[in-house]
């Protein structure tokens, strides 16, 4: 069996679902682009001049990285009873000045 050849379109669609993004989601992702924009590319409605191929293309291997990156919390400082200022207390000389 040979595989047939897809169109851009056909291409990015398939990416997006992929992805699970909405067509919105990936117009944020291409950054100069709006959902209808997506739609019509998909569609075969509008052929995308190559620069922006090259750039759908590069954001999407970007959102691809960025969702596989594992996501750490961040460590909670820890900070120590004596290290808390009192906020009823004046800190220095020009706290003296406020009425």
């Amino acid at each position: 069996m040979t595989a047939t050849a897809q169109t851009f379109g056909q291409r990015l669609r398939a990416e997006r679902k992929r992805l699970g993004l909405t067509k919105a989601e990936l117009a944020e992702v291409l950054g100069e682009v709006s959902a209808s924009w997506v739609d019509k590319a998909e569609r075969g409605v509008t052929e995308p001049h190559q620069w922006m191929k090259d750039k759908a293309i590069e954001e999407l291997g970007k959102w691809e990285e960025f969702k596989s990156t594992e996501v750490v919390e961040a460590p909670k400082p820890m900070v120590r009873l004596d290290d808390l200022i009192r906020l009823d207390e004046p800190q220095g000389p020009e706290d003296d000045l406020l009425p």
